[in-house]
């Protein structure tokens, strides 16, 4: 069977492979495939384990980096983000050197240097737009 167009863009043609290899059940708590339709109405998702999916600019495809997960377990992955102690640069979060910002109508916690950075780069994008150009 040849993968889905979804499969293709989101999981490089690999979610098939990987609902087979994990034995279509969740990789941590073990619920199966049968299980999450039933209980949730839709098949088991398989997850990328880096976060360079979807919405990633640079996707990781690799079979190494997907795993299956169910929906409870793939929520409670995906919000670790919030109990991290770096951002996604390395730097360390401490009382210093992070910042809360509402964005998008959400509470956000940044790196003040990287948002520094993004802040600069955001200024001189601004400045360029906002020249008179000759001619």
């Amino acid at each position: 069977m040849s993968p889905s167009v979804n499969s293709i863009y989101n999981f490089g043609g690999n979610r098939e492979k990987v609902l087979a290899r994990d034995g279509f059940q969740c990789c941590l708590c073990g619920m199966t495939n049968a299980e999450h339709l039933n209980r949730f109405g839709m098949s088991i998702s398989v997850d990328h384990k880096d976060g360079n999916g979807r919405y990633s600019l640079v996707k990781n495809h690799a079979m190494r980096n997907l795993w299956t997960l169910c929906l409870s377990c793939h929520g409670r992955k995906d919000n670790q983000h919030r109990l991290k102690q770096f951002c996604k640069q390395g730097h360390p979060f401490t009382e210093e050197n992070t910042a809360v910002q509402l964005e998008y109508g959400k509470w956000r916690r940044h790196c003040r240097r990287c948002w520094r950075e993004h802040a600069k780069a955001n200024r001189e994008k601004e400045k360029l737009i906002s020249e008179p150009r000759d001619g």
